[in-house]
C-alpha cells in the first residue's frame, strides 16, 4: 500500500522538428531534462525519488530509455536511437514522496518545456491520468548495469 505522501505524474511530450536530430543531442537533452527534475524535486522536499524515467519512441529510427533515481541525476541508457530523427514521442514518469501531484506538475512540466528544446522544433505537453501496466523489459529495480544498460550516452 502507497503512503498518503506517495505522488505520481506523467506527462507526454510530441516533439516535431523541421529539421533532423543528432541522436547524441537528444540523449543529452533527455538526461539534462531528467537530472534537473531530479535536483527540482530534491530542492522542493521530496524525501524520496522512487523513479524519474523517461521513453522515446520515434518513427522507426530507435528507442530510447532514460532512468535517474536519485537527487545525484546520474542516468541510465536502454535502447538506441538511429539518425534521421523528425518526430519522437516522449513519455516522462516521476514516482516520489513528499511532494503533491500538483507539486510535481508545476515543477516537470516547466523543466520539459526548457530541456525538450531543439532547433526548428515544436513540443506540445500532453497530460497522461490513466494508470497502465508495463513490462520493465528485463530491467531490475536493483538499477545495476548489465548488457543492456549504460551509465553513458555513448552508445547514442
Amino acid at each position: 500500500m502507497m503512503t498518503p505522501d506517495f505522488s505520481a505524474y506523467a506527462v507526454g511530450v510530441d516533439v516535431h522538428l523541421d529539421c533532423p536530430v543528432a541522436p547524441k543531442e537528444i540523449c543529452s537533452a533527455i538526461e539534462d531534462l531528467l537530472g534537473h527534475i531530479a535536483r527540482e524535486c530534491d530542492r522542493a522536499g521530496a524525501t524520496l525519488i522512487g523513479h524519474i524515467k523517461s521513453v522515446v519512441e520515434t518513427d522507426g529510427q530507435g528507442f530510447l530509455g532514460v532512468s535517474v533515481i536519485d537527487p545525484t541525476g546520474e542516468a541510465t541508457f536502454r535502447g538506441e536511437l538511429q539518425e534521421g530523427i523528425t518526430q519522437m514521442d516522449i513519455i516522462i514518469n516521476v514516482l516520489l514522496y513528499g511532494l503533491t501531484k500538483d507539486r510535481l506538475q508545476g515543477l516537470v512540466d516547466p523543466l520539459v518545456r526548457k530541456y525538450l528544446v531543439f532547433p526548428g522544433g515544436e513540443i506540445e505537453l500532453k497530460g497522461l491520468e490513466e494508470c497502465h501496466d508495463h513490462d520493465h523489459g528485463g530491467h531490475h529495480n536493483g538499477h545495476e548495469c548489465d548488457d543492456h544498460e549504460c551509465h553513458s550516452c555513448d552508445h547514442c
